[in-house]
C-alpha cells in the first residue's frame, strides 16, 4: 500500500484487489507491511471480507508508529507462535519483524459438519410447512451451540422431506475434524483441475521419497505412514478416472510401475486392479 495516504482511495482500491486474490487462492495466507497502523487497517473493515487477523509487535516499526505487522488467516492463528521486531536490520527509520510459525501447523483441528447430499428438485404438489424459527439467544459457549445445532439440522431436514418427500438415502447430522490451517497450498492459482491434481500426485511421491530415504532413523513409522501416502495416491487417481477414463488408466500405469521400480509394489499397493 501507499505510504503516507492512509486508507485513501487508492489504498481501498489495492485492497480490494488483494481481497480478489486471495480469493482465489486455496490454502493458508498472510501478508506484511502494510504502511497503515493496525487500528487503521481494522477500522477499514478490510479483515472481515478476507476473515484475516492482524499479528503486530508491541513495540513501534517505525519512529513512534507501527506499520511493519502480519496479517494471517484465522486458520492460521493458532499456529502463531509469535512476532519478533529486529533492533538491527539497518532499515533505519524501520524496524522488520519477524512472524514465528510453529512446525505442526496443520496437526491443530476443528469439527466441521459434513457436507449433505443435494436434495433433488422435486415440487410436491400440497402446500409447504411454514419454516421454524431458531432463535439464537442463550448461546455464549461452544458447549451450548451443539443442540441448537442439532435443531437447526432437523428443521432444515423437514423443509427437505416436504420437498423431496423421502429422504431415505440422507444419512443423520454428521461431523469431522479438519486442519483449522485449511487445505493444502496450491503451487499454481487458478490452474486446471488436472494440473493441480497431478501435482498433488508428485507432492505425494516426493514426501514418499523422503520418509523411505528416512526408514533408518525412523523404522517402525516409516512403514504406516508411507501406506498413508500410497492410499491417498490412489483415491486421487480414482477421482481422476472417475473423470476421464484414458487419464485414470495412465495414471493408475505409472502409480504401479513407479512403486514396483523402487521395490514397493507387493506391500504397499492398496489394491491390485485398475480402476475402471
Amino acid at each position: 500500500m501507499k505510504d503516507s495516504e492512509g486508507m485513501s482511495e487508492s489504498n481501498h482500491a489495492i485492497l480490494a484487489e488483494t481481497a480478489a486474490g486471495i480469493g482465489r487462492l486455496r490454502g493458508p495466507w498472510s501478508g506484511c507491511d502494510w504502511n497503515v497502523t493496525p487500528q487503521l487497517l481494522a477500522a477499514s473493515g478490510w479483515l472481515d471480507v478476507d476473515d484475516g487477523v492482524i499479528v503486530a509487535p508491541t513495540l513501534p516499526t517505525c519512529n513512534q508508529s507501527t506499520y511493519d505487522f502480519f496479517v494471517v488467516c484465522r486458520g492460521l492463528l493458532p499456529s502463531v507462535a509469535g512476532i519478533q521486531r529486529f533492533h538491527d536490520g539497518g532499515l533505519s527509520p524501520h524496524f522488520p519483524s519477524r512472524l514465528l510459525l510453529r512446525g505442526e501447523a496443520r496437526r491443530h483441528l476443528v469439527c466441521q459438519i459434513v457436507r449433505p447430499k443435494l436434495v433433488p428438485l422435486v415440487f410436491p404438489h400440497w402446500p409447504l410447512p411454514h419454516p421454524e424459527a431458531m432463535p439464537p439467544d442463550g448461546i455464549h459457549t461452544l458447549e451450548q451451540l451443539n443442540e441448537p445445532t442439532l435443531l437447526w439440522h432437523q428443521a432444515t431436514c423437514t423443509e427437505w422431506r416436504s420437498l423431496a418427500d423421502d429422504l431415505a438415502n440422507f444419512h443423520a447430522l454428521r461431523f469431522r475434524w479438519v486442519p483449522a490451517a485449511g487445505p493444502l497450498a496450491e503451487q499454481v492459482a487458478d490452474s486446471a483441475k488436472g494440473a493441480s491434481q497431478s501435482r498433488q500426485l508428485a507432492m505425494r511421491f516426493d514426501e514418499a521419497a523422503s520418509i523411505t530415504l528416512g526408514q533408518i532413523t525412523q523404522p517402525r513409522s516409516a512403514p504406516a505412514v508411507l501406506r498413508r501416502h500410497i492410499a491417498k495416491s490412489f483415491q486421487l487417481m480414482r477421482a481422476i478416472d472417475s473423470e476421464d477414463k484414458e487419464c485414470g488408466a495412465i495414471v493408475f500405469a505409472w502409480l504401479v510401475g513407479s512403486m514396483r521400480d523402487v521395490g514397493m509394489g507387493k506391500p504397499f499397493l492398496p489394491c491390485a486392479h485398475s480402476p475402471s
